[in-house]
C-alpha cells in the first residue's frame, strides 16, 4: 500500500444530467394545465360581464363566429369551421384566454425564479471567484 492511497477505495457518486422530475411538473403546468384553465376563466369572465352589462366588454367579440362566405363554398372547409360555429362568444374567450396566459405566465414564471432562487444551485461555480472585499475610508474634504 502507498503512502498517498486509501485502504479503502469509495465510488464515485454519480450526478444524474436529467432535471429533477419535479421541474417536469412545473413544465406541465405551464404548457398543458394553463391554458386549460384560462379559457375556463374567460369562459366565466365573459358571462359574468354579461350578466353585470359590463359597459367595456366589446359587443363584435360577443355571440355566435362568423365565417367569410368562401369557407362555406367547400364542403372540406365547411365541414372543418362548422363546430366552431356553434360556440358562443367564441372571439371573446379566445381574446381573454390569451390574457389570461399571459397573466398567469407571468405569475407562474415569477414563482418559478423565487423558488429556483432559495433552492437551486449556488451563484458562484467552484471555477469563480468571489468579489474582493475592498474597505476604503469615506471621503472627507
Amino acid at each position: 500500500m502507498g503512502r498517498y492511497q486509501r485502504s479503502v477505495r469509495r465510488e464515485d457518486v454519480i450526478k444524474s444530467s436529467e432535471p429533477h422530475p419535479i421541474w417536469q411538473g412545473i413544465g406541465c403546468l405551464i404548457a398543458i394545465i394553463l391554458p386549460v384553465v384560462s379559457y375556463a376563466l374567460a369562459d366565466v369572465t365573459i358571462q359574468m360581464g354579461i350578466k353585470a352589462r359590463w359597459p367595456f366588454l366589446p359587443y363584435q367579440l360577443l355571440g355566435a363566429p362568423r365565417f367569410p362566405d368562401f369557407v362555406w363554398k367547400y364542403w372540406q372547409i365547411a365541414r372543418l369551421f362548422s363546430p366552431f360555429t356553434q360556440i358562443n362568444n367564441l372571439y371573446g374567450n379566445l381574446v381573454l384566454t390569451v390574457v389570461y396566459i399571459i397573466v398567469l405566465g407571468g405569475l407562474a414564471s415569477l414563482v418559478y425564479a423565487i423558488v429556483y432562487r432559495f433552492m437551486g444551485p449556488p451563484r458562484l461555480g467552484p471555477l469563480d471567484v468571489a468579489q474582493p472585499k475592498i474597505k476604503t475610508k469615506p471621503y472627507k474634504r
